[in-house]
């Protein structure tokens, strides 16, 4: 079974992570095999596309109404169809990259934009599908996916909860396939905007759930390890080269340690159970306990002077102090001695 059918399945025995390649390879092939590759050296898990043509997402017109509001922080003014023509990765490098990547040890899949790129994934053998924040009220989209043999993974960046309602809805009859990115569609996000304590009802819908990182640190990723998330996905770019997504994207080597901090988290989360764990049974010794002060003889009174609370635990434990006062000793002890269970009877 493919690692992400796994995790969807229950396996929680580790963090699922996705490179996201997105525009980061400024239309050159090269640079697009560059990044799986870099991607599988950080310790992704899997390399992920986008599919989509400029046509196909939007309208090429030069109406006022499809420039980016002056909102966006790297994009204002742009008109939107020359920006994903500019982001473009073209449909005759899928397969390519697809199989470079399964070469290296990778899953890899793409985000599909509408029912064609759908089309055109699931004939290419994709084991799964992302669905973007911005088509997640898509329904028809949703609707035409939900009942493909693919693994399905949805985001809900600027979504209300009533929206993740009516996606997730669709997808009730697989729950089991099906994971929820927790996501704030801004670009890059501010740390004051991930609000990461909305991954609670995210879980309440009852489907694996991830994280998909817009901001420039691992911070909120570490946070949402926290709360349940199991798949990460995270933009990743090139050194030197300077492209559309770069902004809110890590290097290689920022990458790696992006994977190491999210899979060092996970490893923090253990069990719920208080119990000493193998590494603390070398200093349970170490406790306090309670022990002869002094030398004593059977049948003389326990005091405060001839018994007490010292380390290390070679006698009954603390507690007993109060019960043992004033008690006779039933056997002789050298100073340092445990005072032991016999002492109780």
């Amino acid at each position: 079974m493919e690692k992400l059918a796994q995790v969807l399945a229950g396996d929680l025995s580790k963090p699922y992570i996705i490179a996201e390649i997105s525009a980061n390879h400024n239309g050159d092939f090269q640079n697009a095999e560059k990044l799986v590759l870099a991607a599988k050296n950080a310790g992704a898990d899997a390399v992920k596309l986008q599919t989509f043509t400029a046509d196909s997402i939007t309208v090429n017109t030069k109406s006022e109404s499809y420039s980016i509001p002056d909102k966006s922080e790297l994009w204002a003014g742009r008109n939107l169809w020359e920006l994903m023509k500019e982001a473009e990765t073209p449909i005759s490098w899928h397969r390519e990259l697809f199989q470079f990547a399964k070469s290296l040890g990778l899953e890899a899949f793409s985000t599909a934009y509408d029912i064609d790129s759908l089309d055109f994934l699931i004939s290419e053998g994709v084991n799964a599908i992302k669905i973007s924040s911005f088509d997640l009220i898509n329904l028809p989209l949703l609707q035409n996916l939900a009942d493909r043999d693919v693994l399905v993974l949805l985001s809900t960046g600027m979504a209300r909860s009533e929206e993740i309602d009516d996606a997730v809805r669709i997808f009730e009859h697989r729950k089991s396939s099906v994971g929820i990115f927790q996501c704030t569609s801004s670009y890059p996000c501010a740390l004051t905007d991930v609000n990461i304590n909305r991954h609670f009802l995210l879980k309440s819908f009852g489907f694996v759930t991830g994280y998909s990182d817009h901001t420039k640190s691992s911070v909120a990723s570490i946070l949402a390890v926290g709360q349940g998330a199991m798949i990460f996905e995270k933009h990743i770019c090139l050194n030197g080269v300077n492209g559309l997504d770069s902004d809110f994207s890590l290097t290689p080597a920022e990458f790696k340690d992006y994977v190491s901090c999210v899979n060092d988290a996970f490893k923090c989360l253990g069990n719920s159970e208080f119990s000493p764990t193998d590494s603390e049974s070398a200093s349970l010794w170490e406790r306090p306990s309670l022990v002869a002060l002094t030398d004593i003889l059977i049948g003389q009174k326990l005091t405060k002077a001839n018994i007490g609370v010292r380390r290390p635990s070679v006698g009954v434990e603390p507690r007993h102090l109060e019960f043992l006062l004033n008690r006779v000793a039933n056997a002789n002890l050298r100073k340092g001695e445990g005072i032991p269970n016999s002492f109780l009877r």
